[in-house]
């Protein structure tokens, strides 16, 4: 974890939720963010891969059980590698995560 982090990192966008799932696919923007900094017992992770599940597909819709604030970032999992720690009992930098 000596590599300086950038302040800036790419995210995938939801900006509003459709109906119709093509519509709320064709919605979705890549825009730039801050990274985000880890609070205590947190860790940042640099995503590396990430599924799209049907949860995903219908969340896009509105329609999933538990409702992201708009605007935001779809998706519940990721494997990646931890790249910042907030302190406490935590992951060591470097370990891949999933």
């Amino acid at each position: 974890m000596t590599n300086k982090l950038p302040d800036t990192m790419r995210a995938v966008v939801l900006q509003q939720e459709y109906d119709q799932l093509a519509q709320a696919i064709r919605s979705l923007r890549v825009v730039r963010r801050s990274v985000p900094q880890p609070g205590h017992g947190q860790v940042l992770v640099r995503i590396a891969a990430a599924p799209c599940n049907p949860s995903d597909l219908v969340a896009l819709q509105g329609k999933y059980i538990v409702r992201k604030t708009l605007p935001s970032t779809p998706g519940w999992e990721g494997a990646g590698e931890v790249v910042a720690q907030g302190g406490g009992d935590l992951l060591a930098g470097g370990a891949r995560v999933l």
